[in-house]
């Protein structure tokens, strides 16, 4: 009896421990199928390429990261091969305050539908940008310089800024860039990809 009582014990906590462990798996595919499609958001006009392009490649950036600088030339390759496919752009600042100011500054030029000569624009640079540098950027590209000062501390920017950063926790991702095709997530871990690495995701993820 006292054996009986032993195993059905035994065997109610092994049922427990997986009851848990299910439901955890459960819950882990619906967070990550939950903001893999939030990835896709371009509310604040973030992305380059057509707007309403059927592929999509979502890239996870800091202005700040060399790598991120040096894939640069090939996505814009990319891109001029495939008036088809659009690249949305995340912002991830991993090196500290610069990173953060370059990403609003590339996210308040987007609200003013600039978002592609702001961050072509901090792309080319070495170094970061300056307050300086940014009232030079603003006049060139033809903001306006109060509504983009208030963008760039606004809400909706430090909303993308910290849902993307609970993104890339969920998602389980420590560096940049980072490039999301479909169901593929690659890292630079795989090697710098090529116009060929990115036609090939896309022919995956998407066929012909």
């Amino acid at each position: 009896m006292v054996m009986k009582d032993k195993r059905s014990l035994l065997l109610i906590g092994l049922y427990t421990v997986i009851i848990l462990v299910a439901g955890f798996a459960g819950y882990r595919t619906w967070a990550v199928n939950n903001v893999m499609a939030g990835m896709y958001d371009t509310s604040l006009g973030q992305f380059q390429g057509a707007e309403d392009a059927e592929k999509v490649i979502v890239e996870i950036l800091d202005y700040r990261c060399s790598y991120c600088r040096a894939v640069h030339e090939t996505t814009q390759e990319l891109l001029s091969r495939h008036p088809d496919v659009k690249i949305v752009y995340r912002h991830y600042p991993i090196f500290g305050r610069p990173s953060v100011i370059e990403a609003e500054v590339a996210l308040a030029a987007g609200m003013q539908g600039k978002f592609s000569e702001a961050h072509d624009a901090l792309m080319s640079r070495e170094s970061p940008i300056t307050d300086r540098e940014i009232e030079a950027l603003v006049q060139s590209i033809g903001l306006d310089p109060e509504r983009f000062r208030a963008d760039m501390k606004g809400p909706e920017t430090g909303y993308l800024l910290l849902n993307t950063l609970d993104s890339v926790e969920v998602l389980g991702i420590k560096s940049t860039p980072v490039f999301i095709i479909g169901d593929i997530v690659y890292s630079l871990d795989n090697g710098m990809p090529t116009v060929e690495t990115f036609e090939q995701f896309l022919e995956e993820a998407y066929g012909d």
